[in-house]
């Protein structure tokens, strides 16, 4: 502990011209010790305590002066290889304050021999002459582990010390000047030594009560309270205490004592003479004859548990018998033999103790011949009879197997062979082909097309988007031709260019003039992938067809400001070679976002 204080008291020694101290160590205080019992080194010398001081902090030794002095030294010794650094102590004697000087011989001086606890040279010195001192003063000698310049300098690191004192008492000349402040004693002065002598008196610290013990004087610290008697008995369940009005001990029993909470074992109870005496456990016996009765610790209190089996008559069709805890045993219910499957027949066998459950297939027939004779599953109910006609089709009006029943059963997904239908009887008949002559089918388009050419709206350019009120130019258009389809006969006049839903106008390319017209250039690929996918691929070697389309006027001509964003259109430009056969192209545009601008690659 640090920044308080260690009490140390001086009085005569019996023989002695010197004040002897004691010092008194504290709860307060165990890092500081007495010295070795404030051993008298000589010539009034005393080692008055020992202790370790940290870096910043304090301890406190404060002595108490009963008698006045001639010449009083206060000294602290601490290991001089302390790593070249020093303590700084300082006294108050009354309202003076002392600087401990850096002397080494001070003390060794007047003691005329040095320190008990440390060898000669093994220390520094710190002390405080105080000269003649008063009677019954208080000197406070404070020690720090806090640098200071004036001494060989800082240190961080704990130092141990020791307190001297030196002390050469005033001879006294009356029993007055021997008064030591302490109540209890018996202060008198030897005239001839000047010794003063103080001598306990128990008998001035009896306060005349026996519950709190026999008091006794300190000579040094007064009196002081004595030891309380010990009525304990021995008995564990007694309640033992002393009883200030008849000054004698009392021992009462108290089965509270005894009880050890356990409930069944029965109540224990305290006998003055033999301690606690088990108790006798409880009936738990109900009366009811199918409960199993017993005393639970865990709940401290009688279960009764019932228990069925008490009442089992062995059948099994009048159902399981129960015991209720109050009304003894009940008849039980008869078992519910229903197996939640609706097509069989239950019921419960006493012969075999057991529920039956019978398939019966007649409640399954639902009186349909096309979806087959139904039975009945034992587990799972009614299931569904095969199918009367693998391979065809069920017509229930007669009953009868047929091939179709509607034209879409004759489909066989190929648009070019034509339509198949259902005849009357239930036979496919063959469709006839959708395309005239002079046209070629195209079975992935479900269309027919002259076969000549294929279109590239903006040729060269990867994705074909458009959109609306980016501008008042024109768009291109390539009519890409291939051996054996030679731009050079189409018809110019006849191109018109329209949407395959029928949406919109049927608008004719820009003539030029203003604007771009129609002119022969190899600027496309012919693309033969998906419909409505495109390529970057440019000229062929053969000659493609070029035609132009205002922006504005495709737009609205064909409704395309109306089409929701990111939705495509397939476009159709049609029209007749010179020899008069007609002919059509398709290509896919992606309507965008008014505004959006993405990069084409």
């Amino acid at each position: 502990m640090r920044g308080k204080g260690l009490l140390a008291f001086f009085c005569l020694g019996a023989s002695l011209s010197y004040a002897q101290p004691v010092l008194t160590e504290t709860v307060d205080y165990p890092a500081v010790r007495p010295g070795p019992a404030a051993t008298q080194s000589g010539y009034g010398c005393f080692h008055l305590a020992s202790g370790t001081i940290t870096p910043g902090d304090v301890d406190w030794v404060q002595i108490k002066m009963p008698r006045g002095t001639t010449q009083t030294v206060v000294d602290v010794d601490f290991p001089a290889n302390a790593g070249g650094s020093a303590l700084l102590a300082s006294v108050v004697s009354g309202s003076t304050a002392f600087n401990i000087s850096d002397n080494n011989n001070t003390r060794d001086a007047l003691c005329g021999l040095h320190a008990t606890s440390v060898p000669m040279g093994s220390t520094r010195d710190s002390a405080a002459n105080l000269n003649a001192t008063a009677r019954n003063i208080t000197i406070n000698v404070g020690i720090t582990g806090a640098a200071d310049t004036s001494f060989v300098g800082a240190h961080s690191e704990n130092f141990s010390y020791d307190v001297w004192i030196y002390a050469a008492t005033v001879p006294c000349t009356s029993d007055v000047d021997c008064n030591d402040g302490v109540a209890c004693t018996v202060d008198t002065c030897d005239l001839g030594t000047g010794n003063c002598f103080s001598d306990a008196d128990d008998a001035a610290c009896d306060d005349g009560a026996f519950c709190n013990g026999v008091e006794f004087c300190d000579a040094m610290r007064g009196c002081r309270p004595g030891q309380t008697p010990d009525c304990d008995d021995g008995v564990g369940c007694t309640y033992d205490d002393c009883d200030p009005l008849t000054d004698t001990c009392v021992n009462l029993p108290d089965d509270g004592f005894c009880d050890d909470e356990e409930f069944c074992n029965g109540e224990e109870w305290c006998d003055v003479q033999f301690d606690c005496q088990p108790g006798a456990p409880p009936s738990c016996d109900d009366g009811v004859g199918c409960t199993v009765d017993v005393c639970d610790p865990a709940t401290d209190a009688c279960a009764h548990a019932a228990d069925d089996s008490l009442c089992d008559d062995g059948r099994f069709c009048n159902g399981v018998e129960t015991c209720d805890a109050l009304a003894d045993c009940q008849a039980g219910v008869a078992p519910d033999c229903d197996d939640g499957v609706g097509c069989t027949v239950d019921s419960c066998d006493p012969a075999l103790d057991d529920c039956l459950s019978v398939p019966d297939d007649g409640q399954c027939d639902n009186g349909v011949f096309c979806d087959g004779a139904e039975v009945c599953d034992p587990e799972n109910g009614c299931a569904a009879g095969g199918d009367p006609c693998p391979g065809q089709f069920c017509r229930e009006s007669e009953p009868f197997c047929v091939d179709c029943l509607a034209d879409a059963d004759c489909d066989d997904g190929d648009f070019c062979n034509g339509a198949e239908v259902c005849d009357p009887t239930g036979m496919c008949v063959e469709g006839a082909p959708p395309c005239p002559p002079d046209m070629v089918c195209n079975p992935d388009q479900r269309r027919c097309e002259s076969g000549l050419f294929t279109l590239d709206f903006k040729p060269g350019v990867c994705p074909n988007r458009v959109k609306p009120g980016a501008g008042n130019g024109y768009v291109a258009m390539a009519l890409t031709g291939a051996p054996g389809a030679d731009v050079r006969n189409v018809d110019r006049a006849s191109l018109r260019l329209s949407r395959t839903d029928g949406v919109g106008e049927s608008l004719s390319p820009n003539a030029g003039s203003p604007g771009p017209g129609i002119h022969v250039e190899d600027v496309a690929t012919p693309f033969d992938g998906d419909a409505c996918g495109c390529h970057t691929a440019a000229g062929d070697g053969y000659a493609d067809l070029v035609v132009y389309f205002s922006m504005p006027t495709l737009v609205t001509g064909l409704a395309l400001d109306k089409v929701p964003a990111e939705t495509q259109v397939e476009l159709q430009l049609s029209g007749r070679l010179l020899d008069g056969s007609a002919f059509q192209a398709a290509d896919c545009v992606t309507v965008e976002r008014p505004g959006k601008n993405p990069k084409e690659k």
